[in-house]
């Protein structure tokens, strides 16, 4: 039985000859794609957080 993967969707990126997760990013340079699924297992597939300051309630927001 194969074990379950963390990183479910990886797709071959030509471009930069790297393996790519669809969902967080992570990427792996190794050659075969079970090499690159083996690499990027070692780290959980987690969505990036990136923090961002709240305006304060006296600023004003622009649209276009």
């Amino acid at each position: 039985m194969a074990a379950k993967r963390k990183h479910p969707k990886v797709i071959w990126n030509s471009a930069i000859n790297q393996w790519f997760c669809t969902k967080c990013g992570q990427v792996s340079d190794r050659v075969s794609e079970q090499d690159g699924h083996l690499e990027l297992d070692q780290y959980e597939c987690q969505i990036p957080y990136v923090e961002t300051s709240a305006i304060a309630s006296d600023e004003e927001t622009v649209q276009s």
